[in-house]
């Protein structure tokens, strides 16, 4: 067994090591004092949520930004202009899906992005090198309904028991 020293015990039994250990401290950074206070347990955001956070959120920058831009400042992929369009919004509609899991969240994206995509082509008319086209509005909102569908297929997956907006909804279950 180890001993200690004088300065040691003084440490280990002074008032503020013992204000530590009795204090109710959140168990994490992203908890609030008054969960901790309360009891309410802490669950953290899984990585993988995180992650699809911070995807779909790059993706409507991404969509955002190169639909705005000169036709000659744009880069292109070797794809056709459609399918580009269709890629673009089902990554982020994927992205968005596992990252808000929620029904209503899901359709919130999906209107947002079908009338923000609508809204770009619109403004496309005043770019140069751009142009105003109707398929690419259609073809832009059906990449965001698949990306939304996939995804939520694979949360349901992935998570049996997807959280629902009222907590206590799902506890009388």
């Amino acid at each position: 067994m180890k001993t200690f020293g004088k300065m040691d015990y003084k440490r280990a039994n002074s008032p503020v090591a013992k204000s530590r250990e009795t204090s109710k401290r959140p168990l994490s950074p992203c908890m609030d004092d008054e969960d901790a206070r309360l009891g309410r347990p802490h669950h953290p955001v899984p990585l993988l949520i995180r992650a699809a956070r911070i995807a779909g959120w790059a993706g409507i920058a991404a969509i955002t930004v190169l639909s705005l831009v000169p036709g000659s400042e744009r880069p292109h992929t070797n794809l056709p202009g459609m399918a580009e369009h269709f890629v673009a919004y089902a990554c982020t509609g994927f992205a968005l899906s596992l990252a808000y899991q929620g029904l209503r969240e899901r359709l919130i994206f999906w209107a947002a992005l079908g009338t923000a995509s609508g809204v770009f082509e619109i403004l496309q008319m005043w770019i140069p090198g751009r142009s105003c086209e109707i398929e690419d509005v259609v073809v832009s909102t059906l990449g965001v309904t698949t990306g939304l569908l996939l995804g939520a297929a694979l949360a349901s997956q992935l998570s049996p028991e997807l959280p629902v907006d009222n907590p206590e909804k799902q506890r009388q279950r």
